[in-house]
């Protein structure tokens, strides 16, 4: 399921123990599980992916006044015309802010469709366990509908293939008279391609975002190695060798968050098999168990992230 993949793919909150007989209610109720576990693994991956990019970028935009002629109060504060270099200065400014503003607006809509994804799944879950619940049935169109509206507005940033696009047109077909709940059987019909265009709108939003932070991981790396690594040994000053050592054993390998996010690429791969077995009225709870194991991994590497920045300040 990409849904999970692209935003920071779901956590694992529940195992199948306790699941109800019926192999399909088993794989929903399993699917609906993750479905809520990934809302929750949302709210915790994409604020801190969201953070290191605006904080890396602040960064650099400070480096680089060092080198910039400024802009004087008259000139900021209308009271005197700016001269050419205030001007190039001020534009560009206010082109990186609008440039990240719409960032944190993608990124916000993305946490906010996770968070949909996972109430839809928790009504799917209860229209497979008890058949007359139209209270279930009439939430999950109203978290269907907010799906919708967010993946519209996520969709050209995901990068979606025509191929995708025509994916989903099929995946209703695949909703079959096995799911004997008549209700439940009525929703998949009616949602199938949407939630799979969402799952695919998830999962490109997670590829870009893994790239920047990805990205962003290495450039940091890169410069604490010259930083803290290589000047220190380059001009024999080493203040202290148990840190120098640390300093560059973390320079080498990516840091707890890029862990997290690999966790959830992986996690993602499964994700569509998923839908689709739900469709189908087949598959087994354990695929989506593996999937949830996966989330849990991601969950306890950003904890990691945040304790350690907690801890230092």
């Amino acid at each position: 399921m990409s849904y999970y993949r692209i935003a920071f793919t779901f956590l694992a909150i529940a195992t199948c123990s306790g699941c109800a007989p019926s192999a399909f209610v088993s794989q929903a109720s399993s699917l609906a599980d993750a479905g809520i576990a990934y809302g929750a693994a949302a709210e915790e991956i994409i604020p801190l992916t969201r953070d290191r990019y605006l904080d890396w970028n602040s960064e650099s935009l400070l480096d680089e006044l060092l080198d910039r002629t400024h802009c004087t109060a008259e000139e900021v504060d209308g009271e005197s015309s700016q001269s050419p270099d205030c001007e190039a200065l001020a534009t560009e400014f206010a082109k990186t802010q609008e440039d990240h503003a719409t960032l944190v607006n993608q990124l916000a809509s993305l946490s906010n469709q996770a968070q949909a994804l996972g109430r839809y799944f928790q009504n799917l879950k209860a229209l497979a366990e008890y058949d007359s619940a139209t209270g279930a049935a009439n939430a999950a169109g109203r978290a269907m509908d907010r799906i919708n509206g967010l993946s519209d507005a996520l969709e050209g940033r995901a990068g979606i293939t025509p191929e995708q696009k025509s994916a989903w047109s099929k995946l209703a077909g695949l909703v079959g008279d096995s799911i004997k709940a008549a209700k439940l059987r009525e929703r998949l019909r009616a949602d199938a391609g949407d939630i799979g265009r969402a799952i695919d709108v998830q999962d490109g939003m997670l590829a870009a975002t893994a790239a920047v932070l990805k990205g962003l991981d290495a450039a940091a790396r890169e410069e604490s190695f010259i930083k803290d690594v290589q000047r220190p040994y380059l001009t024999g000053f080493i203040e202290n060798n148990a840190r120098w050592i640390a300093a560059r054993r973390t320079a080498l390998f990516p840091g707890p968050a890029i862990e997290q996010l690999s966790s959830l690429e992986s996690a993602s791969e499964q994700l569509r098999d998923v839908w689709e077995d739900i469709l189908t009225g087949g598959g087994s709870p354990a695929a989506a168990q593996r999937v949830f194991e996966d989330i849990s991994r991601a969950l306890d590497a950003v904890h990691a992230v945040r304790l350690a920045k907690t801890e230092g300040g």
